[in-house]
């Protein structure tokens, strides 16, 4: 099957926290068929290596794509972070990626200093940092390397003292830093937006 524009927007991720980009989708373009690919298999991508995220991206992009995907969308911070412009080079159909409207937001609201939470794929890649300095060249950035998280949200310890204990261990040095907004660099993130917030 080849994409047509009546096909489904495909998209990808490690595990579910693609889904939050799912659902932000069919909020935005109710009229749109989504097709989700949740790689658990590979879990956690932030723990591999480029190598292995862009392998692993590229295999199940083109799946989407003979699936007849029109369109592929990297719900993946971690492979948006390191596979997006191999995607783009070898896939037939446009390619979309969760940073860029992270990074233009931020600098559409003038964050002066910008912390960002992340798997260790995001963080080491330098994407978020570099594109920022791009759109947003006043903005101090401080980011960390976040990877309990999302193991947590996978087990569904979405509350409670596991969750507050990983949060809280990262949230110190954060506050140290006084930043004015945390981006939250990981798909899965969101899920639990609101214990990270408190």
């Amino acid at each position: 099957m080849s994409a047509t524009v009546d096909g489904p927007i495909g998209l990808f991720d490690s595990g579910v926290g693609g889904l939050t980009v799912a659902r932000a989708l069919a909020d935005r373009l109710p009229g749109e068929r989504l097709l989700y690919f949740g790689d658990t298999a590979h879990l956690p991508y932030g723990d591999k290596s480029p190598e292995a995220i862009r392998g692993y991206s590229l295999a199940i992009a083109q799946h989407l794509v003979d699936l007849g995907a029109k369109a592929i969308v990297v719900a993946c911070n971690s492979a948006s972070s390191v596979a997006y412009d191999a995607l783009v080079n070898a896939l037939s159909v446009p390619v979309f990626n969760v940073i860029d409207p992270v990074v233009a937001e931020v600098a559409r609201l003038g964050v002066q200093r910008v912390g960002i939470w992340g798997t260790k794929a995001t963080i080491k890649s330098g994407v978020f940092p570099a594109k920022l300095a791009a759109q947003a060249p006043d903005a101090a950035v401080r980011a960390w390397a976040t990877p309990l998280l999302v193991p947590v949200i996978e087990e569904n310890i979405l509350q409670g003292p596991i969750l507050d204990a990983v949060i809280d261990g990262y949230a110190r040095p954060t506050e140290a830093e006084d930043v004015d907004a945390l981006v939250l660099a990981c798909t899965h993130y969101p899920i639990v937006a609101a214990q990270i917030g408190q």
